[in-house]
């Protein structure tokens, strides 16, 4: 599958700034978008995401069943990662078929991070945090830790290897710079990353773009699964690495 790392700075759409806020509460313009913990209670899953036109208008398709089962799994106890957001246009006009070459096109995006909370945390938080704000306004970007940098070169490398026949989407694995709120350290300690899938899958009709998202999804579950497999092990290792030096 055609994947790729993204080096765009991610707007977060809740606070329209840069630096993500976990747990978030709600959006403001858009008081039904709100926080939910998936893993406490997986069943509000398509009752949560149901009550978006975006999802609700796609529901019975095989494809978001699919994202579904995906999140539930996410969350769930095999999982060593959880959801923190996710979003879903359905079919509609290409405005692009330059770079997508259908008729139709679906986009959307999921964004994931360690459960392991502090996992997330950048190596340079607290030098980060402590910069003083350039006369341009723009902060140098915060570098992420080893184990964010290990999650996001996995997933794309895996998203690479599934379905390479596939030629009908592409996905885009992003980091998003985030401030744990409720971790109980200094202030200045608690930037680091999500990660964040980005998907565009296109067709001519309806029911091929929605044949084709359901590769999109079952690649990024099957990506996700294998990660978290391999993260007990990877994590560990890094974390000895570090105690060496």
């Amino acid at each position: 599958m055609n994947a790729y790392i993204s080096d765009a700075l991610p707007i977060d759409d809740v606070t329209d700034g840069l630096i993500r806020t976990y747990p978030w509460t709600e959006n403001e313009s858009y008081a039904a978008d709100k926080y939910y913990d998936f893993k406490a209670n997986p069943t509000l899953i398509p009752q949560a995401l149901n009550s978006f036109k975006g999802w609700a208008d796609w529901s019975e398709w095989e494809g978001v069943q699919l994202f579904y089962r995906l999140l539930e799994w996410l969350n769930g106890p095999a999982s060593r990662l959880e959801s923190n957001g996710c979003g879903f246009l359905g079919p509609h006009e290409n405005p692009q078929k330059d770079l997508w070459p259908g008729e139709l096109l679906t986009t959307g995006g999921l964004i994931f991070l360690f459960r392991d909370i502090e996992l997330n945390l950048s190596e340079q938080s607290a030098a980060w945090a402590a910069l003083t704000m350039p006369d341009d306004g723009a902060l140098p970007p915060l570098a992420p830790s080893k184990n964010i940098s290990w999650l996001l070169r996995r997933c794309h490398e895996y998203l690479q290897q599934l379905n390479p026949e596939f030629i009908s989407g592409c996905v885009s694995v992003i980091l998003f710079p985030t401030f744990y709120s409720e971790l109980p350290l200094k202030r200045n300690d608690k930037f680091g990353h999500q990660v964040a899938f980005q998907w565009w899958v296109w067709g001519d009709t309806e029911k091929e773009t929605m044949a084709h998202f359901r590769e999109v999804v079952a690649a990024m579950f099957e990506c996700l699964k294998r990660v978290s497999a391999e993260a007990e092990t990877a994590i560990e290792k890094l974390r000895l690495e570090l105690k060496t030096r």
